[in-house]
């Protein structure tokens, strides 16, 4: 190794124990291991010896965007950096940037396809929308030395395609990792029931498909099972409402709140993410890790590194209840194999996190030593 470098990683949040808080603190480790100086930027008073509070967070999204970026800038004016990595959505010069979010662009066109007339309009208008489009122009296209580290190859191809001044030879497309060997143990401990387990896990239940999942189960007369949906939810009742009147009550439960996701992995067998939109699921591999049987989309980037029959089905985007329905039709025969689980796992173990940490370091190395 050259010398250390001093790195500057970008997160406004880092309390909240998500994909991408995960993934920033995790490169943090790895590159104080390597022997670089690494310091955090966010808006949080953490326990995290490599954090750094730059500011306070602000309760309206748009006007919090420029406030974190303008003291980020203020921070690095200061402390002179060989590397400044964003997570969130920036303005400032990067020299890396992970597109852990997606292609906002892609988002809102997806949003604008099944809105209404109204719906789109709002979506319009809305400064937020109009600010985030504005930053992904200034990180794809503007900054043409930049490093762009996408989570899936869908995320690669729509910034490309909404984005066409994007230079082709800065995106790199590393996939989510998961903790493989960390699952051992819960694995080994699986206790699911005798009849089909199926589990929904995410946060705004109507961008991840929820509803869809639904009126899939709904066609389903003649085989007992128990859908298990947790996960962030503002407006729940709605969903609550439309069980109900898809009789469904007694076959689901509903938790409109964020849960530790392991021991509903540890009960179930199969997961299903019908997501209108996910650049990638994490629940996705955390799931194969568990040995389940994983049924999504090609919305979600992590239908990438499913194996179709073997590890899980991946559906078309906009799929009728039918194709899901018998694809859980499908997967209620697949899981009798005893062995399947086994075989589910052993196929994840290459995406564990340390193999994926290791390619985004070299990204950060190679360039940061050329800047």
């Amino acid at each position: 190794m050259g010398r250390p470098l001093r790195i500057a990683l970008l997160k406004s949040s880092v309390q909240v124990k998500g994909g991408l808080e995960k993934y920033c603190q995790r490169i943090a480790n790895a590159l104080v291991q390597q022997g670089h100086q690494v310091t955090i930027l966010s808006t949080s008073a953490s326990q995290e010896p490599l954090s750094v509070k730059v500011c306070r967070k602000l309760p309206c999204t748009p006007l919090h965007l420029l406030w974190f970026d303008y003291h980020c800038r203020r921070w690095l004016s200061r402390h002179p950096q060989d590397v400044v990595f964003g997570f969130d959505r920036h303005f400032l010069p990067l020299t890396h940037y992970r597109a852990g979010n997606g292609c906002h662009a892609a988002y809102i066109a997806r949003r604008m396809a099944e809105a209404s007339f109204f719906k789109r309009w709002g979506l319009y208008l809305n400064p937020l929308h109009r600010l985030l489009r504005y930053s992904e122009h200034l990180t794809f296209e503007q900054k043409a030395d930049s490093v762009l580290i996408c989570n899936s190859n869908l995320v690669r191809e729509e910034i490309l395609h909404y984005y066409p001044k994007t230079d082709l030879q800065k995106l790199f497309v590393v996939h989510n990792g998961v903790e493989w060997f960390e699952f051992e143990k819960p694995f080994a401990e699986r206790h699911p029931p005798h009849i089909p387990t199926l589990l929904f896990i995410g946060h705004e239940w109507e961008r991840k498909g929820l509803d869809r999942l639904l009126n899939a189960l709904a066609l389903i007369k003649e085989q007992p099972f128990h859908l298990t949906a947790i996960g962030r939810e503002r407006h729940p009742g709605r969903f609550f409402s439309l069980a109900q009147t898809l009789g469904l009550n007694d076959r689901v439960t509903l938790i409109p709140r964020a849960q530790p996701s392991l021991s509903f992995y540890q009960t179930c067998h199969i997961v299903i993410i019908p997501s209108r939109y996910d650049p990638f699921a994490n629940t996705t591999v955390e799931a194969m890790a568990m040995g389940l049987y994983v049924i999504t989309t090609k919305a979600n980037g992590g239908s990438e590194v499913i194996t179709p029959g073997v590890s899980g089905t991946v559906l078309e985007e906009n799929f009728a209840p039918q194709a899901l329905a018998d694809a859980m039709r499908e997967a209620f025969l697949r899981i009798r194999d005893p062995s399947l689980p086994f075989r589910i796992r052993e196929g994840a173990q290459q995406f564990d996190f340390s193999r994926k940490l290791s390619k985004i370091i070299s990204l950060i190395e190679l360039s940061g030593k050329i800047n």
